[in-house]
């Protein structure tokens, strides 16, 4: 492809390097203009005609962007953005593409408009983009462009660190989130920047550490300013380690709080489903999904919520239902979590048998974390007595290949205990 050129729309832009720009006369950036607007698609292009630095790509359809995305070569330095002329809200499409193709939350982007709302500004925060608002003579937006070259060339490496990061998170991949932690920009970075906390904590979750995760971002908010996107960003995480440890009314506050503050933020009304879920209001949890699902109806997370919600009421039907597009849930940690902390809580109830049901709904749904499940409902089947049951799913637990936390002494210890019970 020329240097320089436009391509017609709807053609994907292959960057070999995703994250280096070059200078003039070296190399393309590759750039992508999303607008509905024909006159505004056409007067963008025509100022980046005359710069060889940059190449574009036209979209007249945010959702055929999106589409389009997953390619993991789908790649652009800058996205430009006609916020108010896109076939779905600009909140709905940013949060989805990163969802789709996380290395795009490297672009800079560029959004046209003469002023976007407050909660607009906040949500691209939350998000982590670089963004500028452009409302001058769209003749310059090149020139625009120009200038937001240098920062960006000084900040892709860290950029693509903290990208790599939060990607080895997504995947569960807490072996490569670690080695990235110690890596010197991340840890200059996070030094200085608390947007980046909940990053570290998300590793002490995934270790299974919800409580130094807890006082770590209890430390973190101290002094931070209640207003500003990385506050909220912290908010949300401790909210989430709140659900871990049971303390779904403070959980659910948190959450309501945020969804007040940054109500386009999909992620805030699916975490007060998750605070309701744990507070046993099934049908409360099942409208916050529901709603999340009428704006964005391929929203990941709230699809997960309503298979929470009926392995809860026992719907095993439906659940295997809404997985059936989405079996990497089934690998899913927080999902894991959420049935093994529903049960624990029961069980601390002294609701033994319906933990035991709970854990046998669930078990279908879990494969990477099937193992912790399996031990502890053999662990509540021995509260009850049930030493053959006991048995059975203890040793079912040894043998998951990701149950290397189960210790076979203390399994076959406590086998042993149940039998000597027995004899009494």
């Amino acid at each position: 492809m020329r240097i320089g050129t436009t391509v017609k729309i709807g053609t994907t832009v292959k960057c070999a390097n995703r994250s280096q720009l070059k200078g003039p006369g070296v190399g393309s950036i590759p750039t992508v203009v999303i607008s509905q607007s024909t006159e505004l698609m056409q007067a963008i292009v025509k100022s980046f005609q005359g710069d060889t630095r940059f190449s574009t790509t036209e979209y007249s359809s945010a959702k055929n962007f999106l589409e389009a995305s997953h390619d993991s070569d789908f790649n652009f330095d800058f996205m430009i953005l006609d916020w108010k002329n896109l076939d779905i809200p600009a909140y709905h499409f940013l949060q989805n593409v990163i969802k789709k193709n996380p290395f795009l939350a490297t672009a800079d982007v560029i959004i046209v408009a003469n002023e976007i709302q407050t909660i607009d500004t906040l949500l691209l925060d939350e998000l982590a983009f670089e963004y500028n608002i452009f409302s001058g003579n769209i003749e310059k937006i090149v020139s625009h462009a120009n200038n937001m070259i240098q920062e960006r060339n000084n900040r892709a490496p860290i950029r693509r660190k903290f990208c790599e990061l939060r990607i080895a998170i997504e995947k569960e991949d807490l072996q490569k989130a670690n080695a990235l932690l110690k890596d010197t920009l991340i840890k200059s970075e996070m030094a200085k920047n608390p947007h980046f906390a909940p990053l570290k904590a998300q590793c002490l979750i995934l270790e299974g550490n919800v409580n130094g995760a807890t006082d770590f971002l209890y430390e973190t908010i101290e002094g931070m300013d209640p207003g500003k996107a990385e506050t909220l960003q912290v908010l949300s995480l401790l909210g989430k380690c709140l659900c871990h440890s049971e303390k779904y009314d403070e959980a659910l506050l948190i959450f309501e709080r945020l969804a007040s503050k940054s109500p386009n933020n999909f992620s805030h009304k699916n975490c007060i489903g998750d605070a309701l879920l744990g507070m046993n209001n099934i049908q409360g949890a099942k409208r916050q999904f529901n709603d999340v699902l009428r704006a964005d109806p391929e929203n990941k997370d709230a699809n997960i919520g309503l298979v929470k919600a009926a392995v809860s009421e026992g719907d095993t039907i439906t659940a295997a239902t809404l997985l059936e597009n989405d079996k990497s849930a089934l690998e899913s940690y927080a999902l894991a979590s959420f049935f093994n902390n529903r049960a624990v809580a029961l069980t601390k109830s002294c609701k033994i048998d319906e933990a035991i049901e709970l854990y046998e709904n669930a078990i279908p749904f879990v494969s990477k974390y099937k193992g912790q499940l399996l031990f502890n409902l053999g662990l509540a089947h021995a509260r009850l007595g049930n030493k053959e049951e006991a048995e059975f799913y203890l040793s079912q637990a040894q043998k998951e290949p990701q149950s290397e936390f189960l210790k076979s002494k203390k399994i076959f210890s406590f086998l042993k205990n149940i039998n000597s019970q027995a004899k009494r």
